[in-house]
């Protein structure tokens, strides 16, 4: 899809084509459908599908940065993605997002996941 020049857009790029903002935004919103505000957002307790039209762009901004792709989190957890595939399948990994077909994790997930796994000794069950 090609946009006049003087439209707000984006470029994608691998493929160059150019993508209006106000339609990337509605592929966005369509990929979190059911995913719940964070606790965090200025009108918590509905959906974040729902709200995000009205939420300021800085909390937008942000939630996006705190998703995380799956190789940035196999190298921050030490493991390969393979590992993350067979949790994500057969349960046991860290809690992820589904945004249309990419996983993504949120930093505090991560993070309360490692707490959960700590351990004071190897004879310790989890």
């Amino acid at each position: 899809m090609y946009v006049p020049s003087n439209a707000r857009k984006y470029v994608c790029a691998d493929c160059r084509n150019k993508i209006t903002t106000e339609d990337l935004e509605m592929i966005f919103r369509s990929q979190i459908k059911g995913y719940p505000l964070p606790a965090d957002a200025p009108e918590a307790g509905s959906k974040l599908y729902d709200d995000w039209p009205k939420l300021p762009f800085k909390f937008k901004r942000e939630f996006v940065e705190t998703v995380t792709k799956r190789i940035e989190v196999a190298e921050y957890l030490g493991l390969a993605t393979s590992t993350l595939n067979k949790w994500r399948c057969h349960g046991g990994g860290p809690v992820f997002v589904k945004l249309g077909r990419a996983v993504r994790y949120r930093r505090e997930d991560l993070d309360a996941f490692v707490v959960s796994r700590s351990l004071k000794s190897t004879s310790e069950k989890l």
